[in-house]
């Protein structure tokens, strides 16, 4: 009697010490409560350091408090892991059922061993208020003490945590066309500094697809690449196949971009079909102030313009400003540039000062004594015939022809130099005239003088 006793003893203890230690697990979390206006929230799963041996399952169903979701999101793992091992690995994991909107709101993130601690997290998608229900169930080899498990509060996704919906551990290929229609943001990345989409060689002469996107008009936009040039290639929706109407490249030998161009010759390179600019220009920089700068391509010329009411500064710091060093004219107003000019202006110019350096002589031989200085007789004989100086053109040369700024001052400056002479002759002239004069005077002073003695003398 007392041996029997004794044994049922033990089995009574062997069962308690075994209680919530089972192969076959299962656990309910409390729920979970998400705040209002959190972005990228993420509560762990905590599975302590245990020796699970097998798989694990968590389910996630949503509530009625805050948000009205219902459906069911279930994740399972292959699990191995040993006490105190620096790690533990998950040959896979699967989703085999996720339905209704709670999928669209929580992810479930892949197994992790951080500081001695085996979780998983499950993040929150959205950024409203939000409640979350856990069950977690699994089979192990060896058994596990559902006590381990615990769910942190929601926290913030740290800045360097990845963020692993699906993992495959090798490499999945695809012969078809993958769609993805999610009812919430899909991202698809890689390791840090590593790879999340890689197409392992491109294409020579077409260009090869890696990302094609359909935007909201049905136009259509690939990210793909030509032999060495990579960027995004689109083509407009009435177009049947696949075109090259507009593109946006990066050279991968030299780093030249282009910009409508698959050939960058420089390292930014924009080409657009100049006919149809209509003024708008290939390129544009626009100021919040209302600056508006356009540069464009015509059939016949390039321009640079300032569109609207701002004026266009050129080199606003006061550095020197060359326009074709080695040659070429320049227009103002104009396109009509006659030849052998360098500047054509279609306008009036003020300035406050003008430098002209002319390479012919300056008149200065007007003062030579060889110079011919022509008599007045001949100037007013000049002017009598042709209405105008010698030397200098008529009102009808001026408006057809236009004159010279620096020969005009030079004639003038000629005309002014002989008027000089003209006066220094003159004024030799009175002068001596002037002599004359006074010697007249004098003489005739000296003449009365004689006759009133005369009259004197005749009057005795």
């Amino acid at each position: 009697m007392r041996k029997s006793l004794l044994i049922l003893m033990l089995f009574v203890f062997k069962i308690t010490t075994f209680y919530g230690q089972e192969k076959n697990f299962e656990w309910n979390a409390s729920t979970q409560y998400f705040g209002n206006e959190l972005e990228n929230q993420v509560v762990y799963v905590n599975f302590g350091d245990p020796k699970l041996w097998g798989w694990v399952e968590v389910t996630i169903t949503g509530g009625y408090s805050y948000r009205l979701t219902t459906g069911k999101y279930t994740k399972r793992f292959q699990i191995g892991k040993n006490p105190g091992a620096t790690g533990h690995f998950s040959k896979a994991s699967e989703v085999p059922t996720n339905f209704g909107p709670v999928g669209d709101e929580w992810k479930i993130g892949e197994f992790e061993f951080v500081n001695g601690n085996l979780r998983i997290p499950i993040y929150h998608l959205l950024t409203t208020q939000n409640v979350l229900n856990i069950t977690v169930k699994g089979m192990s080899l060896h058994p596990y003490d559902t006590k381990n498990i615990s769910v942190t509060a929601p926290m913030t996704v740290p800045n360097n945590e990845t963020r692993d919906y699906v993992k495959v551990n090798s490499r999945v290929n695809f012969e078809n066309a993958i769609n993805l229609k999610p009812r919430q943001s899909t991202w698809i990345m890689g390791k840090t500094d590593y790879r999340g989409i890689n197409a392992t060689q491109q294409k020579q002469g077409n260009y090869q697809t890696l990302i094609r996107q359909k935007t909201a008009s049905d136009h259509v936009v690939n990210i793909g690449g030509i032999g060495d040039v990579f960027g995004f290639f689109g083509y407009d929706k009435s177009r049947t196949a696949n075109g090259t109407d507009y593109q946006m490249v990066m050279n991968l030998n030299n780093g030249n971009v282009g910009i409508g161009t698959v050939s960058p010759s420089g390292k930014l390179t924009v080409k657009y079909k100049s006919q149809n600019s209509n003024g708008i220009g290939a390129i544009r920089l626009l100021g919040d102030g209302g600056a508006n700068l356009r540069m464009g391509v015509n059939n016949d010329y390039s321009w640079i313009q300032s569109h609207g009411s701002k004026p266009l500064y050129i080199n606003e710091l006061a550095n020197d400003v060359i326009l074709n060093k080695n040659g070429g004219n320049v227009g103002i107003g104009t396109t009509d540039i006659p030849s052998a000019y360098k500047l054509a202006v279609a306008g009036k110019v003020i300035s406050e000062e003008v430098k002209v350096q002319l390479q012919t002589n300056w008149p200065d031989y007007v003062f030579k004594k060889e110079y011919n200085l022509p008599t007045l007789q001949e100037v007013e004989n000049q002017i009598k015939e042709n209405g105008h100086l010698a030397n200098i053109p008529s009102a009808e040369e001026v408006k057809k022809d236009g004159f010279f700024l620096g020969e005009m001052d030079a004639k003038l400056l000629q005309k002014i130099e002989e008027l000089t002479l003209y006066t220094i002759q003159q004024n030799k002239d009175l002068k001596e005239q002037e002599n004359k004069i006074k010697k007249i005077e004098k003489e005739n002073q000296q003449l009365k003088e004689r006759l009133s003695k005369i009259e004197e003398l005749l009057k005795k």
